[in-house]
């Protein structure tokens, strides 16, 4: 994300802890691959601390998660793509939580 935008979402918008709000939305299959090519995107770079997981659509607030819990949302996106029946998504998070 590009920094000048998230200092425009900082500026009128609520920060909120990702893993007291991750479990009160209703993710897409999409969502889900987003968030898993968010972590395999940044996982290398160390400049990046945390990261923007989601937005609300009719509330100015955001999700963010620290570099640090990276495993801990990867382990929460695969256990809703077991749900989802999708397991073909699950190997490519176990390799990416190898990287980590």
């Amino acid at each position: 994300m590009n920094i000048t935008v998230l200092k425009k979402i900082e500026a009128h918008w609520v920060k909120l802890y990702w893993k007291d709000y991750i479990n009160r939305v209703q993710f897409k299959k999409s969502d889900l691959e987003t968030m898993v090519d968010l972590v395999d995107n940044f996982k290398g770079n160390r400049r990046v601390k945390e990261l923007v997981v989601f937005k609300y659509r009719r509330l100015p607030a955001y999700a963010t998660i620290t570099k640090s819990e990276f495993p801990e949302l990867l382990d929460w996106v695969m256990d809703r793509f077991v749900q989802m029946e999708l397991y073909e998504y699950c190997q490519r998070i176990v390799e990416l939580k190898k990287k980590l």
